[in-house]
């Protein structure tokens, strides 16, 4: 047990970004923002629970933590 559970606009993560538009920064995740990244990769893909997907996406790229889930 790790504690109180999550409300969705919790921050979960903080993500850099390559600084593409300037200087590099980091990105705030909440709860409800990763679990609709993980649903709109998902469901499009017809995956049911208990489906098993093989992420080859390294961890420090968001959807390789998302999908490694």
């Amino acid at each position: 047990m790790f504690g109180e559970a999550g409300r969705d606009d919790d921050v979960v993560a903080y993500f850099h970004t390559g600084g593409t538009t300037g200087a590099p920064k980091l990105v705030a995740h909440t709860h409800r923002s990763q679990l609709c990244a993980a649903l709109g990769g998902m469901a499009p893909a017809g995956m049911r629970p208990g489906d098993v997907l093989t992420a080859t996406l390294p961890l420090f790229h968001v959807d390789g933590t998302i999908s490694a889930r």
